[in-house]
């Protein structure tokens, strides 16, 4: 089951980078920052790739999914297959991929309005950008786990983590268990992946002992221990949906700011 979840979490990740440079490249060679018409042109590209990236990532998902839950309930489980939807934007309250991404642009004007230098403004650009494209398919990686637990019947499912990304909000978070039709709450750049769960079996319970304490190693005795200890909590983004966060962390919302993820 490692080895899957692993397999996975690796195709997952290459997509993800793949279409994340393609973005990238887009804004990189892009110069007309202060044209609507050139912005509008540009975020229309971006959306292009962007929407295909939605869909790689569900597709891998559900690909993923059927094969882990064929093992965990014992019988074959088929993929629930990807929405036409998903090649639009999850987030809510905006109209399109295109709006998102013109706030890179804004985001450059910022810079410059501040008196940073064009290399600078550049830099923060590209990586909102950057930001922007790893939320924008980890909504798709949630909104697919949703849709296949929903098709296929799938009550109970738990966040797996693994050792190469997992972070202090992962680990605190990777003994809760969510239920059928609940989108798992996810941060900037999460990695997690999901696996069902019944009466008579949890597999993804043990991948996260394992995970846990192979990074409870690399920290060291002392501090290993503290990733656990993170107090978490699950706060609706006006945009995002809803999203893991420490305890008591103030996050600005849609009223104060566009997302910045």
């Amino acid at each position: 089951m490692t080895r899957v979840f692993d397999a996975h979490a690796a195709r997952r990740q290459d997509l993800e980078t793949r279409i994340t440079d393609l973005v990238v490249a887009d804004f990189e060679r892009f110069d007309g920052w202060y044209s609507t018409q050139l912005v509008d042109e540009v975020t229309k590209q971006v959306a292009a790739k962007l929407a295909a990236g939605q869909r790689g990532i569900a597709g891998l998902t559900d690909a993923y999914l059927a094969r882990v839950t064929s093992y965990v309930l014992g019988r074959t489980v088929t993929g629930s297959g990807v929405p036409l939807v998903m090649g639009q934007t999850l987030r809510m309250g905006v109209k399109d991929h295109e709006e998102v991404y013109g706030r890179v642009a804004a985001e450059y004007r910022y810079q410059r309005y501040l008196g940073n230098p064009d290399s600078a403004a550049l830099t923060t650009a590209l990586t909102r950008a950057r930001e922007m494209v790893g939320t924008d398919l980890g909504l798709a990686h949630q909104h697919q786990v949703r849709r296949f637990n929903e098709a296929r019947n799938v009550t109970r499912y738990r966040r797996v983590i693994r050792s190469e990304k997992a972070c202090g909000l992962c680990a605190a978070a990777s003994d809760r268990i969510y239920y059928r039709g609940d989108l798992m709450p996810i941060h900037s750049r999460c990695r997690c992946g999901v696996i069902a769960v019944t009466a008579n079996t949890d597999p993804g319970s043990q991948l996260n002992e394992d995970t846990l304490r192979e990074l409870y190693k690399a920290a060291g005795s002392t501090r290993g221990p503290d990733l656990k200890r993170v107090r978490v909590e699950v706060f609706e983004h006006g945009e995002l949906g809803p999203q893991l966060r420490v305890a008591g962390q103030h996050i600005r919302g849609p009223e104060q700011v566009a997302a910045v993820a």
